[in-house]
């Protein structure tokens, strides 16, 4: 079908979006949507209409719906002030008011009678339009039970993930996106359509004794078609050389130069020794449970990886991560007794790969946490020059330009693509709200948080402070009722400690909030929640 409307034609059969004669970049899932508002054009489309046709029905927030029409505006040239094409239903939905001139699925574009009938791939889109592949890396499938075996599959994909997402010019799905489709059977041209991405790589890993069978595929999401596949038949200690094979043929097949010793300096951070690996793979996925038990497990395995490995640097980062990540969900230690051991780790971190664009970010996370904002803003620049593509990464430009006073307005948009849905993320979207005076909205975030990780105590002092402000002092006593059912001692301090902004102003407006909320400074009981 093709739908025309101004001059522009919308051509659901190739997926394209035109201009005139120019094709339009458009993520597969900005396109879909606007095939959905066009397509029910009589009538608004719904919020939750849309949640189910573009996002499969997964919990996403009105953050991440109003990023995607904001991206759509952007691709047809309105905006939210004139909503000369797309009109916003407050609360409740979208509707295209556009004039449709022409629908049909014969009509022809500028130009169009020199095309091939042949649909293009998404390759061929990509590069006609002069921009980046965009990757989407699934959960590659264990083909065994055994929960170690899972621990090997997930560890790889991750390498694999954090390794693409430092290339320039390849676009990478956040983890937290693409891994929600772990063990589930899926249709890639779908999974192109939720995700927006051009391209997806899935792969499997079976171990047999200390023999391995790893296969990849590289795939087109828009007609499934493969760009690329391998079977690697290795042992285990062959696993690094595995991933190192699969990157560069993944890097290969869209047709990304590197320049000689570049993919070896992408690498350079990590361990030759499979035990070290074996312990290590298994934190991240503890770490993003939020609870303090398996923060504590977490930190133990790193803490075996660097004694078997004292080179290892991504070990001494996650050992850095979980004590930050400890002091700010709410479990115990403050800040400034963890800072000195956090920064510690991270220089170990630094000592062993200087260029680690995670150390360098979550080591300028640390010094913003220590009061020292420029440098921490200069490192985390610095790491979003070497890894632009990186989701933790992306957070830490998040984090900074909050703490550090920079900006005027709502910022968490820009971060959606690459965070939406971390615990970190709406968070920190809470805070971002909560200081330009949008309360409502930093609720909104801070629930949204509170439903994704119940224990993670800061999204309920954030909860708190927002009812606060809003005035709903009963809301706003049960939030701190709940905070200190999970810690007792959580108190004022601890709280201001979370909120490292540059303007010391701007921490002590929030903490009269908590304050007024019912938050003290020497904690209490834990109380009956209602």
């Amino acid at each position: 079908m093709i739908y025309q409307f101004e001059d522009f034609l919308l051509d659901t059969r190739r997926r394209e979006l035109r201009r005139a004669e120019e094709v339009r970049a458009v993520e597969p899932q900005v396109l879909a949507l606007l095939e959905l508002l066009i397509a029910n054009s009589d009538r608004m489309v719904s919020k939750d209409e849309i949640v189910e046709e573009i996002w499969n029905g997964r919990v996403v927030s009105d953050g991440s719906i109003n990023s995607r029409i904001k991206l759509l505006r952007k691709a047809i040239d309105d905006d939210g002030k004139q909503q000369r094409l797309i009109k916003t239903v407050h609360g409740q939905g979208f509707r295209f008011v556009g004039e449709l001139a022409q629908t049909s699925d014969t009509a022809k574009g500028p130009q169009e009678e020199n095309r091939s009938e042949t649909p293009p791939s998404a390759a061929t889109v990509s590069m006609a339009q002069d921009s980046a592949p965009t990757v989407a890396v699934l959960p590659f499938d264990s083909m065994s039970s055994d929960p170690e075996q899972d621990h090997l599959a997930d560890g790889m994909c991750e390498d694999i993930l954090t390794i693409l997402s430092k290339i320039p010019g390849l676009n990478v799905i956040a983890r937290n996106s693409s891994f929600t489709y772990k063990g589930k059977a899926v249709d890639i041209r779908k999974v192109g359509q939720e995700l927006g991405a051009s391209h997806v790589l899935e792969g499997s890993v079976r171990r047999s004794g200390d023999r391995l069978r790893v296969t990849g595929q590289l795939i087109v999401a828009a007609d499934g078609t493969h760009l690329w596949a391998e079977r690697y038949d290795r042992t285990l200690d062959d696993i690094f050389e595995i991933q190192d094979d699969m990157t560069r043929h993944i890097v290969s097949a869209l047709q990304i130069t590197l320049v000689e010793g570049q993919m070896a300096a992408y690498w350079a951070g990590g361990t030759k020794s499979f035990e070290a690996w074996r312990h290590q793979v298994r934190v991240l996925p503890l770490i993003r449970t939020l609870t303090a038990e398996n923060i504590l497990k977490a930190r133990a395995l790193s803490r075996q990886a660097v004694a078997i490995d004292p080179g290892y640097s991504e070990a001494w980062i996650s050992i850095a991560v979980s004590l930050l990540g400890e002091s700010l969900a709410g479990w115990g230690t403050d800040f400034q007794t963890n800072l000195p051991d956090v920064i510690d780790a991270y220089e170990k971190a630094l000592e062993n790969n200087a260029e680690s664009p995670l150390a360098i970010a979550w080591s300028g996370v640390a010094e913003i946490y220590s009061g020292n904002h420029d440098t921490g803003l200069h490192r985390i620049e610095k790491a979003v020059a070497l890894a632009p593509n990186s989701p933790q990464i992306g957070f830490g430009l998040f984090f900074a330009k909050i703490f550090c006073d920079d900006y005027d307005e709502p910022i968490y948009p820009q971060f959606m693509s690459v965070a939406n849905g971390t615990p970190h993320f709406l968070t920190l979207s809470a805070v971002n709200c909560l200081v330009i005076g949008k309360p409502r909205e930093a609720l909104e975030f801070a629930l949204w948080n509170i439903k994704a990780a119940p224990n993670y105590l800061w999204a309920h002092a954030l909860a708190a402070a927002a009812h606060a402000a809003m005035d709903d002092q009963a809301e706003a006593e049960n939030q701190v009722a709940r905070l200190l059912a999970g810690n007792p001692g959580y108190t004022l301090s601890h709280f201001a400690g979370t909120l490292p902004f540059r303007t010391p102003a701007r921490t002590d407006a929030l903490v009269r909030l908590a304050k007024k909320a019912g938050l003290s400074e020497v904690g209490r009981a834990a109380e009956t929640v209602s």
